[in-house]
């Protein structure tokens, strides 16, 4: 039984550093959009095409975040049982 603990724990470690680093790209693109849109204090001319890219990427990351945080409860609740 103890080498069955042992790759599932391997296992639940391999989803969350794969899914950790997906996380911090995800911030890493957020925080390009928030400056992109002005959180640098810097004005920048957004044109139609680059609104609809950045509200694009947004949702992207918005469902890619969902679908992560499913996944991590679906592991944890898991782990648990």
């Amino acid at each position: 039984m103890s080498n069955q603990n042992t790759a599932v724990d391997l296992d639940l470690r391999r989803e969350v550093n794969r899914r950790s680093v997906v996380v911090q790209q995800a911030g890493i693109g957020l925080c390009a959009l928030a400056e992109l849109l002005g959180a640098d204090g810097c004005e920048h001319h957004m044109t139609d095409e680059l609104n609809y890219g950045v509200a694009s990427a947004v949702l992207v990351i918005g469902e890619l975040m969902n679908e992560i945080g499913l996944r991590l409860c679906e592991m944890s609740e898991e782990e648990q049982q």
